[in-house]
């Protein structure tokens, strides 16, 4: 849209997302998603059927609706509200 507006931009890249995987041998009853790259990761070598996926946002969400139906999103993006949204549903 800049460009389309002759705006004079550069366009400088501060990080490149470099996928990290381990294959875990345990289920968990939740796992906590704080971007679409971890469920990506996470789930190359891992199965989330038994887990509850929880999620900082919309678009972390939406990668994991690609491996389970069983999410809950953070009523806010915040790492404290995810972990209030693990508590909440665990009865901690």
């Amino acid at each position: 849209r800049l460009k389309g507006a002759e705006v004079k931009l550069t366009e400088i890249e501060v990080y490149d997302t470099q996928p990290v995987s381990n294959k875990i041998d345990r289920n968990f009853d939740g796992v906590l998603f704080f971007s679409p790259s971890a469920v990506k990761s996470y789930c190359s070598e891992n199965d989330l059927a038994e887990s509850v996926a929880f999620c900082i946002g919309k678009t972390t969400a939406a990668e994991a609706r690609n491996y389970t139906s069983n999410i809950i999103i953070a009523s806010t993006p915040s790492i404290e509200n995810v972990i209030v949204q693990v508590v909440k549903y665990f009865k901690l």
